[in-house]
């Protein structure tokens, strides 16, 4: 059997708080064919004191070790894909547990999607148990949670990502894709992987939670409950059309950076960036046609009510 290299690429930044448990979590994986990167953004607490505890461990890289730079998340996630190179990249974020198959099991989804989409790129994600800060679950799955589409279409992923990075692995071709370009534009890196896997190759979803994702105060990213996460905010019409905005932005790069892309595609971000040039009705029509729907009944409906009144 040949064996797959894998990257697990960690971010970190002011982790003190979780980051051991998080990288003792990925210690504990029951496959054990994997190297993980680290790459800190500039920590000014004790995660510096924590990753040098790890340094003994030849399976642990720390990549700018004596080199900070803030890049924020984007960035840093990025510089670690174009630093590193193996079969398949997974990405963790500093605070979460994972459960000790998840390496395998996205694993297992990757090499089955792989023997049957011969040179495609391929996205592989899983559910999560969402947990408080304690680890204590608040919900056993969040893509029920959420009403979340695990395998979306193109359409969709235009205006609503679905897939959370720190469930990810993507491989090779999917990432020769990826690096190189102007992240500038992007609203989240594993939006962007999902759109690309999603315009080239394939998207698989293991319907299984392989990671306690925890929620707590310092999330810089982390897991809304949609529709009343967004009606609880003072500036709810101001702020929706902004997403609609960098989502829109977001689209716009991406025909610019796959001139490959498929005639259909082409047009219906066209589409969607120029949504102001069509009536209501046709709008309305053409955001069916395409399906550039959000999933959820609340959360859709504001999102075609604000599409409609742009």
């Amino acid at each position: 059997m040949v064996t797959k290299k894998i990257a697990i690429l960690l971010s970190t930044y002011n982790g003190e708080r979780f980051l051991e448990e998080q990288i003792e979590s990925i210690i504990k994986q029951s496959n054990q064919q994997w190297t993980l990167y680290i790459r800190d953004d500039g920590s000014t607490d004790k995660t510096l004191d924590i990753l040098g505890r790890y340094q003994a461990d030849d399976r642990i890289q720390w990549i700018n070790e004596n080199k900070p730079q803030n890049l924020r998340v984007i960035g840093s996630f990025l510089k670690l894909l174009e630093s590193v190179e193996a079969d398949y990249y997974m990405f963790c974020d500093q605070d979460d547990v994972w459960l000790s198959d998840k390496v395998q099991v996205t694993l297992n989804k990757m090499l089955t999607l792989e023997a049957e989409n011969k040179q495609q790129p391929i996205l592989v994600h899983t559910d999560l148990r969402i947990v408080d800060q304690d680890l204590k679950a608040t919900s056993e799955s969040m893509i029920k949670t959420q009403n979340l589409d695990p395998q979306p279409s193109f359409g969709r992923l235009l205006v609503q990502n679905s897939i959370t990075g720190c469930t990810m692995m993507i491989n090779q071709n999917l990432k020769d894709r990826c690096v190189g370009l102007d992240f500038t534009k992007i609203r989240m890196h594993d939006w962007w992987f999902a759109l690309v896997a999603s315009a080239f190759g394939t998207i698989g979803y293991v319907p299984q939670a392989t990671i306690l994702y925890r929620q707590h105060g310092d999330n810089e990213v982390g897991a809304k409950n949609s529709l009343s996460e967004l009606m609880s905010r003072k500036h709810l019409f101001a702020q929706t059309k902004q997403m609609i905005q960098l989502a829109m932005a977001q689209a716009t790069e991406f025909v610019a950076d796959y001139p490959n892309l498929t005639d259909d595609k082409v047009e219906m971000v066209h589409f969607y960036t120029n949504v102001k040039n069509y009536s209501k009705v046709e709008r309305y029509r053409k955001m069916r046609t395409y399906g550039l729907l959000k999933n959820g009944s609340g959360r859709n409906a504001f999102y075609v009510f604000q599409m409609l009144t742009w």
